[in-house]
């Protein structure tokens, strides 16, 4: 049943047959048995992010490794091994670091986590691959981070004045490395807010772009929702170290939804300037729901909107309880935002 769940989101999202034996090698399993993700809502260890830009749509699977590990010490390792197996040749020697400077050293490490620390992006046949770590298992993530991006970047001045400025007001959620050569390479920080905040007062005005308070008023359309359901980020590219991309990602689960997701894609269409339908068509599909709905933007200017896809409700996922949110730890503040787009 699970299994047919997640080949029905890969055909909802037009994947390629290929895909499924990507995913069957990642998960570790053919038909995954009831466990433990944090990456959606109920459990289910598969994302397909479908990301509509100037350049068109792309899409990539987001995959919590090792699904079916009897232990998170072993699932770690086994997400570990296949990033490093799949990643390209170039990639491989940053992605280690990135394990090894931000990863978990021992399995008491891994207490806290509720599920797998360690989530994939890529697809095959299409070039790099993403590699996210969650932080919540830390007691100190914001010097993780820290080491992490000083040994990373050439230049960490830029990503250590970012964290300076969010230690006061935010809660790291991960780290990740996301490219295809080390050229485009990004290390990147995702983040929640501790406490409601003015949209453009967040340390260096990294979201003052017109275009992110008109996203936020028009998904929102008013509405509140948790700060847990609310991960920023920040990317800075591994070749200069200077700041490459910002992005905002808005928590669609039954708790956070900010609206029904057919009419706010429509809506969003006039806010960042691009023709959403390919997306609004993935979302009327049968078998999908939508997890996160996100935007970047690039140092240049260039936007893209991403709307990550989960399998629709069914089958069981979840073999022990709820984990709290997606996309990193749960904060012990969850009360509301406001939702005008000016206050986050």
């Amino acid at each position: 049943m699970r299994a047919g769940a997640l080949r029905r989101l890969l055909a909802a999202c037009g994947v390629e047959a290929p895909a499924e034996d990507w995913l069957r090698e990642t998960l570790g399993t053919e038909e995954p048995s009831p466990g433990c993700s944090t990456l959606n809502h109920d459990g289910a260890p598969v994302q397909v992010c479908c990301s509509v830009g100037a350049g068109g749509e792309r899409r990539r699977l987001v995959v919590d490794p090792g699904y079916a590990c009897a232990d998170r010490w072993s699932r770690y390792h086994f997400g570990a091994a296949t990033l490093l197996r799949l990643a390209p040749p170039s990639l491989r020697d940053a992605l280690t670091q990135l394990l090894e400077r931000a990863g978990p050293a021992a399995p008491a490490e891994l207490r806290r986590s509720p599920g797998g620390t360690l989530w994939l992006a890529g697809l095959p046949g299409q070039a790099g691959i993403a590699a996210y770590l969650d932080l919540g298992r830390a007691q100190d993530p914001w010097s993780i981070a820290a080491r992490w991006l000083e040994e990373a970047l050439p230049d960490p001045a830029p990503a250590q004045e970012a964290i300076a400025a969010l230690r006061p007001v935010g809660v790291p959620a991960s780290v990740a490395l996301e490219g295809s050569t080390p050229d485009d390479l990004r290390a990147k920080i995702y983040w929640r807010l501790g406490a409601p905040a003015l949209l453009g007062r967040l340390g260096g005005g990294w979201y003052e772009d017109a275009i992110f308070a008109p996203f936020l008023r028009v998904l929102l359309g008013g509405r509140a929702v948790r700060l847990q359901g609310l991960v920023l980020g920040l990317g800075f590219s591994v070749a200069t170290g200077a700041l490459a991309d910002r992005k905002i990602d808005v928590c669609c689960c039954p708790a956070c939804r900010p609206g029904d997701g057919k009419d706010r894609l429509a809506a969003l269409e006039e806010a960042v300037g691009f023709d959403l339908l390919p997306l609004a068509e993935r979302l009327a599909r049968p078998g999908v729901e939508p997890a996160f709905v996100g935007l970047g933007a690039s140092r240049e200017g260039a936007t893209r909107l991403n709307l990550y896809l989960a399998p629709a409700p069914g089958p069981r996922w979840r073999s022990d309880p709820a984990p709290g949110k997606s996309k990193g730890p749960k904060l012990e503040s969850s009360g509301p935002f406001v939702g005008r787009g000016d206050w986050i």
